[in-house]
């Protein structure tokens, strides 16, 4: 990791490695609701030849990792036209690699699309899900295409306008 909060910005090499392996995966980073400390969330990937689902979370103050929650899905419908579902706790409700992140605020991000293997079939994903308070959030949103190893910022519509 590399520290931006130094004059002249330097690498973390005292890092412990996290938990589990991986390579292909997706983070983003998030203020804590309960003290305002920084994390930075790890997500998904893929090792050992799977995609995984579990996530570990990096406590930027105490230099700590953390494994994140199962999840618990609870479905909620918003408008009669529109079901939003939630899963709590951290942990991915499916096995996903090669994800978008977009940075939403200090504590909150979207993972966008990647590819996911379940039932012995490997697919790309079209789907967004929220981040927030440690729960993931399945948003209504599709992609126009199903996309695996895509980039994506998320800004503001008002700056679209500006010349």
């Amino acid at each position: 990791m590399l520290d931006l909060q130094e004059e002249q910005p330097e690498w973390m090499e005292s890092i412990e490695s996290m938990a589990q392996p991986r390579n292909l995966a997706s983070c983003g980073s998030v203020k804590r609701s309960v003290g305002g400390g920084e994390e930075v969330v790890v997500v998904g990937g893929w090792y050992g030849g799977k995609h995984l689902d579990t996530v570990e979370i990096f406590d930027v103050w105490t230099g700590v990792w953390r494994a994140g929650k199962d999840w618990v899905s609870l479905s909620v419908k918003l408008v009669p036209t529109i079901m939003v579902t939630a899963f709590s706790g951290p942990k991915l409700p499916l096995p996903i690699a090669k994800a978008a992140v977009a940075q939403l605020s200090g504590s909150s991000f979207l993972l966008i699309g990647g590819e996911t293997y379940v039932d012995n079939k490997k697919s790309n994903l079209n789907t967004m899900y929220l981040y927030e308070d440690e729960t993931w959030t399945l948003l209504p949103y599709k992609l126009d295409a199903f996309c695996g190893e895509v980039s994506a910022v998320a800004i503001t519509r008002s700056r679209l306008n500006q010349n």
